[in-house]
């Protein structure tokens, strides 16, 4: 490439960028907004007692966490495709195409920025002493969280209404 083209190349891939992450920012934003106005909305009578809005602030925050890191890739989708009918509305993606650059080549910042948005995530390293993945990060739930979801599912078979279900969850429950 020319210096003339690596410049435009530059250019195109701060823009692609920077129309990507704002696009991303905002369908995540919304999607994970909804999510929590939603939730709140259905479990809203069960708050009371003293301080419960520093209560109902804090589990919402840890939601907003939990709820964003799940939806983050459904949103880039969602963003890339949005920002692939911007470009075709403003009449963008024809002048590049016309000046030479390939659709695969448009793809480029779009993979970037889903690598930087995976690769970026925190990772616990293990801890010093223990077996190789003991003490690494996962992406399980934390234990209060994963009990409560084991005794939902188990209560949750209990009252199927199918004809073996009593009879798994008993077999399950007897020693081999």
């Amino acid at each position: 490439m020319t210096s003339g083209q690596q410049d435009i190349a530059g250019h195109l891939d701060r823009h692609l960028t920077t129309e990507l992450g704002r696009l991303f920012a905002a369908t995540l934003g919304g999607v994970v907004l909804i999510y929590l106005v939603i939730d709140f909305a259905d479990r809203a009578h069960g708050f009371h007692g003293r301080a419960w809005g520093k209560s109902v602030l804090e589990l919402y925050a840890n939601k907003a966490a939990v709820v964003s890191y799940q939806l983050a890739p459904a949103a880039l989708i969602i963003a890339a495709a949005l920002l692939v009918t911007l470009l075709s509305r403003r009449g963008e993606l024809i002048a590049l195409y016309g000046l030479g650059v390939r659709p695969l080549r448009l793809a480029l910042p779009i993979a970037g920025f889903a690598t930087a948005g995976a690769t970026g995530r925190r990772t616990t390293p293990a801890r010093p002493g223990c077996a190789a993945g003991k003490g690494a990060s996962t992406t399980s739930a934390p234990p209060a969280m994963a009990d409560g979801n084991r005794r939902r599912s188990s209560r949750s078979s209990h009252r199927s209404g199918s004809p073996g279900a009593s009879t798994r969850a008993a077999s399950s429950r007897s020693p081999r």
